[in-house]
């Protein structure tokens, strides 16, 4: 079991949890048709299966469209349908389209590693100066004793406990 300073009180920026620590995806229609796609299922598959083979050299999974093969198949085929059509903005509405995806991906996640959005268990914190920002790196507790949830507001990612 590791040891860490577990922080009692669920909090986002050092006072309660108003709102939910991540955007997550709310329209049930959209998650049911993503299900179906197999994003969900490929979630479950890397929690219980293919974890410590997927992490990086620096023992993270970021949990992005281009992560899963399912969006990034759908990533790929919308970029090629930007092109086809010579998309004004094409660059941003792609973005547009990962951001939601990753919207998705943080919803199917949260939902399997039991994590309550609203009132997370914070189980360490970090902090780090880069120039004049300060970097807090928040990790999660989940349903799975060997993975942390961790997030720095700018990515999200999973990675071994204790890392």
């Amino acid at each position: 079991m590791e040891n860490f300073e577990k922080i009692e009180k669920p909090v986002t920026g050092g006072v309660e949890a108003e709102e939910p620590i991540a955007d997550l995806e709310t329209n049930e229609a959209i998650l049911k048709k993503w299900g179906k796609e197999g994003l969900n299922a490929e979630i479950i598959g890397l929690l219980d299966n293919d974890f410590e083979e997927k992490l990086s050299k620096d023992g993270k999974f970021i949990l992005s469209a281009d992560s899963f093969t399912s969006s990034k198949e759908f990533v790929r085929d919308t970029y090629h349908e930007f092109k086809k059509f010579d998309a004004k903005n094409w660059g941003d509405k792609l973005d547009e389209v990962k951001n939601n995806l990753r919207k998705i991906i943080l919803t199917f996640t949260f939902n399997d590693l039991e994590i309550n959005p609203e009132k997370p268990i914070i189980i360490r914190e970090e902090k780090e100066k880069e120039g004049d920002k300060e970097i807090i790196r928040k990790y999660f507790a989940t349903n799975r004793p060997g993975i942390v949830l961790a997030s720095d507001k700018t990515d999200w990612w999973l990675e071994r406990k204790g890392s």
